[in-house]
Parts: structure tokens; sequence; C-alpha cells
């Protein structure tokens, strides 16, 4: 509806601030009641911060929301014979499920350049510049996905699966993506280009991993 009203021209009114901050407003209920309810949390909790997503992703949110839930049926109908073969099997669906996120992070139009960044998502729901919440709101729309992948990883494993392994298979695929990131940007050092490409590319790797282990700690 927000990114309706903006496309059709309809700029300024009390919808352009009100809208947004109210899907935020029931984002953050949504994940304050599914912290506190065991049985809940994480996965369910995780479907709290959908709306957020949808919003933050411009236009094309909803169709990219749509894609990505399609493909997370389909990897669980996938693997739903293997959950007897042991936790290995398991492991495997959330090493499929981890590279998700980064697919999604270009499927969305995100690029591992600062030039890439989406200001303007950044924006929604204020007019005003606050560096905590326009950098809150940038954060989310940069690592939207691989926050969800983080939350709802437990559900793509089904149950059984050791916290240890759990994590492993959510943190291994940006594990790998930061380590040649990095031998790409050492090999190509005294390359023309290296910050343009290569040192920015090792930069956003580096702060998904953080993103992704912290998440996976909590």
């Amino acid at each position: 509806l927000y990114w309706g009203l903006t496309l059709s021209g309809a700029a300024g009114g009390v919808w352009e601030t009100a809208l947004p901050q109210g899907v935020y407003a029931l984002t953050a209920v949504i994940l304050a009641a599914g912290g506190r309810l065991p049985a809940a949390a994480p996965t369910d909790a995780a479907l709290g911060f959908v709306p957020t997503v949808l919003l933050l992703q411009g236009p094309a949110g909803v169709v990219l929301i749509t894609l990505a839930a399609l493909q997370f049926v389909c990897l669980g109908r996938a693997f739903a014979g293997l959950a007897a073969q042991g936790d290995a099997a398991r492991l495997l669906q959330v090493l499929v499920w981890g590279y998700t996120a980064p697919q999604m992070f270009f499927a969305t139009g995100h690029l591992s350049q600062f030039a890439s960044l989406k200001f303007r998502e950044a924006f929604v729901g204020f007019r005003d510049f606050d560096f905590v919440t326009q950098g809150t709101l940038l954060a989310l729309n940069t690592w939207a996905f691989h926050i969800l992948a983080v939350a709802l990883a437990p559900a793509m494993a089904r149950k059984g699966l050791p916290r240890k392994a759990l994590c492993l298979g959510v943190q291994l695929p940006c594990t790998v993506n930061v380590f040649f990131a990095a031998l790409c940007a050492a090999l190509h050092r005294r390359h023309l280009m290296i910050f343009t490409t290569f040192a920015p590319k090792l930069v956003f790797s580096v702060a998904t991993l953080l993103v992704v282990d912290v998440l996976s700690i909590l």
C-alpha cells in the first residue's frame, strides 16, 4: 500500500509516516511477544519481521518475499525425506538454506559496494535524519534476508539438530565467502580497482559474517 501510493505520486499526507511506523511498531510488538513465548521463539517470532522486510525492500519487496517463501517451502519438502538419515542430512539442509540469504541479497538489487546501499529505504516512514534510526533501517534493508535465514534455520533443520551444528551450517557459507574475498583482495592488492571492487567486497563479507555470527550466538 505504501509503495503503491508512493509510485502513484500521492506524496505527502499522514500515511507517508503513519503507515511505515505502524508496520515497525507491529514488528516490534510481535518480536517482543515472541521472545516471551518459548514455544514460539525463534521461528514464529521471525515471521513478525516479515512485514518490515516487505516494506524496506521497495516496490518489488512483495514479489521477492513471495519467491523466498516458495523457495523455503520447496527446500523443506525436498529435504523432508532425508530427516530420518541423521544430522548430516539436516546440516546439509541448513547449508543450502544458508546460501539462500546471499542469493536474495543480490536478487533485491544489493551489491558489495558502498554506492549500492539503498539510502531511500532508510528514510521510509521518516522525514528527518537520525543516525541511529536511519542506520538501523539501512542495516535491516541490507541484511534482512541474512537475519531471516538465521531465525528460520531451526525450522529448516526440523528437530534434533545440535545447536553447534546448526550455527555452523548457517555461518559456514559466510565464512567461505570471507575467506575468498580476503584471498582476492590480497592477490589483487596492487590492482587498479582494489578500492572499488575487491576492498568493498571484503568489507561487506566481513560485516555480513559478523551479523550472522552474532545472531547465531543469540
